[in-house]
């Protein structure tokens, strides 16, 4: 029985150590998951701004001297 209780101090320290780990990873992914959340935001407001660019080029003249006024 002593043998067994010596064997198992070592096993559930390898296990703490393997959650440790694993919760390490965890939270690097979460960072990494705020960092391209991060980058598809700015993608996403970077192509909202082109295609506001865009509708001004393709809009008639009359839309561009409306939009100019305002």
């Amino acid at each position: 029985m002593a043998g067994t209780s010596a064997n198992a101090l070592p096993s559930s320290s390898l296990v703490e150590k393997q959650f440790e780990h694993f919760r390490a990873q965890l939270q690097d992914f979460g960072n990494l998951r705020d960092c391209i959340l991060s980058v598809a935001m700015e993608i996403e407001s970077s192509t909202r701004l082109m295609q506001t660019h865009l509708l001004l080029v393709h809009s008639s003249h009359l839309t561009l001297e409306f939009l100019l006024a305002t």
